[in-house]
């Protein structure tokens, strides 16, 4: 059923200061408020995520974070609401985020895909053979990739979503 209103949708779009611009309004607050910027005062926390993150969008979300967390071992960080049905969470690989969503609006036309780049062949090999004793569809087996400079093997998840894993 689509969603009458989808043409209402405002995408969601995170603005992150330069850090100068963040240091400056600092000097600048305390200025006003005729209260000196200590040398040995903390300079301001900044996001120091990366500028681009990456947003899949399941059906189910608890069980998408059961299978990620399981099949191929992501960190799940948050989740919201934080009991009941999942809407909302936020999973870890390495330094890299991927935000995991409820599928709505514009996002139930297709699945997405990520890809994880891991540190070692030999932990390449390993999650291989996780994800192959999890029964997971392998989408690609463990082979040479594109360029033949390296391995890789795609997996899909349970609502389609294609996950390259990448040696180094």
């Amino acid at each position: 059923m689509n969603d009458p209103l989808e043409r209402l949708y405002i995408p969601v779009i995170a603005v992150r200061p330069r850090a100068e611009f963040l240091h400056e309004l600092q000097r600048r607050v305390h200025a006003v408020l005729d209260v000196p910027l200590m040398e040995s005062e903390p300079e301001m926390i900044t996001d120091t995520r990366a500028p681009v993150d990456f947003a899949l969008h399941y059906r189910d979300v608890n069980a998408a974070l059961r299978w990620l967390n399981d099949v191929l071992g992501v960190t799940t960080e948050w989740v919201t609401p934080e009991s009941g049905d999942g809407r909302h969470a936020g999973v870890r690989w390495r330094t890299g985020h991927i935000s995991i969503n409820f599928k709505r609006g514009i996002y139930e036309l297709g699945p997405g895909a990520v890809i994880l780049a891991t540190e070692s062949d030999d932990e390449l090999d390993a999650l291989y053979r996780r994800v192959s004793a999890a029964g997971a569809q392998i989408a690609r087996p463990l082979g040479p990739n594109w360029d033949g400079a390296g391995r890789n093997f795609v997996v899909r998840d349970p609502e389609g979503n294609l996950w390259e894993l990448t040696g180094p």
